[in-house]
């Protein structure tokens, strides 16, 4: 969520710019329309004295209304706190390939540009992966292990991207095996423990960002559903350790945290509000006017 730019009349809701251009001199709207972002600023003086005049002579309802405008007309640019967070949903009919579903989820502009599913037990592997798609402009690459049945097999599977970026997903399928042979296994024992709750050997998934964040966490354990889809989503706010996971119509409360493994990233500490910060800094910059 990025507030940059909230000083300009144009970034306001549409209820409250009609009202504050009634207040505003038609030249200088012209004026300000073709001015870059930077000077446009200049302009909040001359709108905020004609706005003034009808704050003084209003009610308490319109000398509040006149405060919040006041205060956003002056308030300079404000970047508010932006999150990364990305959603991972396991299914299919066929239990030995399941199909994954990545989505970046992120209130940012960060895009997804890696995913790393590390099998908590050693004696499975991935064996290959298909059937890739994505929406437009998203290209997936799979580092680990390859496409081809039998012939590279890897504990972590591993896939960058590019384009990947908010509200935009990617998939494959992907084939698990035992004992380096091909056999068929069930995913919902392998990732995860279906019906338990020991997360101890469930999969650590880490999902790395544009900008230089890295969220991990391992993949709770779900009961069975009719859906027999299951969820497991991080956000920046959130603690690796505490994940967010679902499945289907569960109402089976989420498990217990578990102890802090050496890949889990820190939760980011969050900014004060939008609002707050827009009329905090208007308020400074009328009393630096007066």
């Amino acid at each position: 969520m990025v507030c940059a730019g909230i000083g300009r009349s144009g970034n306001l809701p549409v209820e409250l710019r009609a009202r504050l251009n009634r207040y505003r001199p038609p030249a200088l709207a012209n004026r300000a329309s073709r001015r870059s972002p930077a000077s446009r600023f200049s302009f909040a003086r001359p709108r905020i004295r004609r706005i003034l005049p009808a704050c003084r002579s209003g009610g308490d309802v319109n000398k509040t209304f006149c405060l919040v405008a006041v205060a956003l007309a002056a308030a300079p640019a404000v970047t508010c706190a932006a999150d990364d967070s990305f959603r991972l949903t396991v299914f299919g009919k066929n239990h030995d390939t399941p199909r994954v579903l990545l989505e970046n989820t992120s209130t940012d502009a960060a895009t997804i540009v890696d995913l790393q599913i590390a099998l908590g037990d050693t004696s499975y592997d991935f064996d290959r992966t298909w059937a890739q798609s994505g929406a437009a402009h998203v290209k997936p690459t799979l580092l680990d292990p390859d496409h081809r049945n039998g012939l590279r097999r890897a504990q972590t599977l591993h896939y960058t991207f590019t384009g990947l970026g908010p509200g935009k997903h990617a998939g494959f399928t992907s084939e698990l095996d035992r004992g380096a042979a091909n056999n068929r296994v069930d995913y919902r024992h392998v990732l995860f423990d279906l019906g338990l709750a020991n997360t101890d050997a469930n999969a650590l998934i880490s999902v790395g960002f544009s900008d230089g964040k890295t969220l991990a966490g391992r993949i709770p354990d779900f009961t069975l559903t009719r859906a027999d889809r299951y969820t497991f989503s991080l956000a920046e706010q959130l603690s690796p350790t505490t994940p967010a996971g679902s499945a289907g119509d569960s109402d089976v409360p989420p498990p217990a945290p578990q102890p802090p493994t050496p890949t889990d990233s820190t939760p980011s500490v969050p900014e004060p509000t939008c609002l707050s910060s827009m009329v905090l800094a208007g308020t400074l910059a009328l009393r630096r006017r007066r």
